[in-house]
């Protein structure tokens, strides 16, 4: 019977160590914006995997933007930093409207499509203060950058650097 209890589960130990082994093994090499290739955890056994991932980011995020869990339920359910954090895990993560909708008090599951699909198409995905906060939950100890961080300097970089040295100038 104490192999049954073993067996339960995608790991055993408590919710800390979870999240810990959780980052170990994340492959941080998925694409920002692209949701289609973001994995997610398959099976029921793995849904609190699911779960927790969400939940790191989230924490990330929040910490990042300053924001803590009681702002959540003193803020409007369509406030500008929610709809950020909500583009921002619907974009890393395969978090469920209804699981963000719970966690940042957002109204709906619909409303959380609406307000991020209203965000996007506004180009609020685009603009600063999102890639900032990207930036900062792509830091692995809050200095180092994830393989994302990485890449977002190395495209800053050769876009400032293409934007000195014009094509036409390179030719010989």
């Amino acid at each position: 019977m104490a192999f049954d209890k073993m067996c339960r589960g995608w790991a055993l130990g408590t919710k800390d160590f979870k999240k810990a082994l959780l980052e170990e093994v994340e492959d941080d090499n998925e694409p920002v914006d692209q949701p289609e290739k973001v994995p997610r955890y398959d099976g029921e056994r793995l849904r609190e995997a699911n779960e927790l991932r969400w939940e790191m980011l989230l924490d990330k995020g929040l910490s990042a933007i300053g924001k803590d869990t009681k702002s959540i339920s003193g803020d409007l359910k369509s406030a500008d930093w929610k709809v950020t954090l909500a583009c921002l895990l619907k974009l890393k993560t395969s978090a469920t409207n209804l699981w963000i909708t719970q966690q940042l008090n957002m109204g709906t599951p619909d409303a959380v499509s609406r307000y991020v699909s209203e965000f996007r198409t506004s180009g609020g995905d685009q603009k600063m203060p999102f890639k900032e906060l990207t930036t900062k939950v792509m830091l692995w100890d809050g200095l180092h950058p994830l393989p994302q961080g990485h890449e977002l300097i190395a495209r800053h970089w050769l876009k400032s650097v293409s934007a000195r040295w014009p094509k036409d100038s390179l030719k010989p």
